[in-house]
């Protein structure tokens, strides 16, 4: 048998042989150790089933064995986000709003007490030991007025200091009859009692007290009959005409409340009734349990309309904060660690933004960072869009990390 060969088609086997041979004796050149270096410099190496172990070199996993995988940190405009349609987005109830530049109405509504003005309060003392005798005042609470006699003090010391009194006076010697008056002075006579004295010369060994304003008894320390040593307090009198109102004001919005800040009072058990006032002073200790200081308001009583222990609602004014982008507050998602809003980049699609958040009034917070006014952002159905987007990051920043780990050379 004579074999015939076609000359085009030996040459066409000729260069096809030629062709495998070069590719298989050519392999690829394999990645140089610095570019590879290069290549995975910013590299992370996670487990798939324990996010928490990350290494930035490749090796296994101490609690499982399994290889890490690399995960390259995403691109900064990389930004984790989720893609819905109109009818999607109106099943989960989704709303957005547009963050806008504003101030805060920085106002503090609380709830106050009315209290007596601690500064007008007075104590009245005998200044010489003797018996209680004809109290006019029973108990606390009752009201007393001004010039009113309270109580009277038998004084048998007070009634030789008369008597030595009278004696100087006889005998004409100016120097010791002022310094008997000063002495009588001292043990609590008026100058008017020393008059009487002088005028009918007859001792009086009892010494009236009487009250030094219209008011309420505070406390009372003595009884009929009782023995009062000098100094002893004996009746606490408050003036009923100067009150306090104290308010508890949160500690996030003590630094808002200024001295002299325009205070407006609403007296619920006076329906009707308002009051204009202003904050006299903020005190400067902080009341551990309920994180909150106090504040006193004054409030004038001339007529005793008011009285101690009443409810007051209290609306204090304070300057407005400078121009910064607001937001509604439902649209902030806090998590503790950080606080996000969801920002609609363009119609149906949405991304997660970490935001800086600064003081909160009105159903409105501040956004000091990471969000632009005019931006769109989610204020009904972020939790639901949220947690998309944590995921489709999460499973993103997995998928990168996989696909290159599997590209590499074994």
């Amino acid at each position: 048998m004579k074999l015939v060969l076609d000359p085009c088609r030996s040459l066409a086997c000729a260069v096809l042989c030629l062709l495998l041979v070069a590719c298989t004796e050519s392999p690829v050149p394999a990645e140089s150790p610095r570019e590879h270096a290069e290549k995975h410099l910013d590299a992370t190496y996670v487990c798939p089933m324990h996010p928490e172990v990350t290494s930035d070199q490749p090796g296994e996993c101490p609690i499982c064995g399994m290889d890490l995988v690399e995960q390259a940190p995403p691109a900064p405009d990389d930004a984790a986000g989720v893609e819905l349609s109109p009818t999607a987005a109106a099943s989960l109830g989704v709303r957005v709003a547009p963050a806008r530049l504003g101030q805060l109405d920085r106002s503090v509504r609380t709830v106050g007490t009315v209290a007596y003005d601690e500064r007008a309060t007075v104590e009245v003392q005998v200044r010489t030991e003797g018996y209680v005798e004809a109290l006019s005042v029973r108990a606390a609470g009752e009201a007393v007025r001004r010039g009113q006699r309270l109580f009277e003090v038998f004084s048998p010391r007070l009634a030789a200091a008369q008597r030595e009194y009278l004696q100087l006076l006889a005998s004409g010697d100016a120097a010791l009859v002022s310094a008997a008056e000063a002495r009588l002075a001292a043990l609590g006579l008026t100058p008017a009692a020393v008059g009487r004295l002088r005028e009918r010369g007859e001792v009086d060994a009892r010494v009236a007290y009487h009250s030094p304003i219209t008011g309420v008894v505070l406390a009372l320390g003595v009884r009929e009959g009782a023995l009062a040593a000098p100094g002893a307090s004996v009746i606490t009198l408050a003036d009923a005409s100067r009150l306090w109102v104290i308010v508890d004001v949160p500690e996030a919005a003590a630094a808002a409340i200024a001295t002299g800040a325009p205070a407006e009072l609403v007296f619920p058990s006076l329906p009707g009734r308002r009051v204009a006032s202003r904050v006299e002073e903020r005190l400067p200790a902080l009341e551990a349990t309920t994180r909150t200081f106090q504040a006193r308001i004054p409030l004038a009583n001339p007529s005793s309309e008011f009285a101690a222990g009443m409810r007051v609602d209290v609306s204090i004014q304070s300057q407005p904060g400078p121009e910064r982008v607001l937001v509604p507050l439902e649209a902030v998602i806090r998590t503790g660690a950080e606080d996000r809003v969801l920002v609609e980049t363009r119609a149906g699609a949405f991304e997660a933004r970490v935001v800086h958040v600064g003081d909160e009034s009105g159903g409105l917070a501040e956004i000091l960072h990471g969000l632009a006014a005019g931006e769109r952002v989610v204020v009904s159905g972020q939790f639901m869009l949220d947690s998309e987007t944590r995921v489709s990051s999460g499973l993103a920043r997995f998928g990168e990390g996989h696909d290159h780990h599997a590209g590499q050379a074994p």
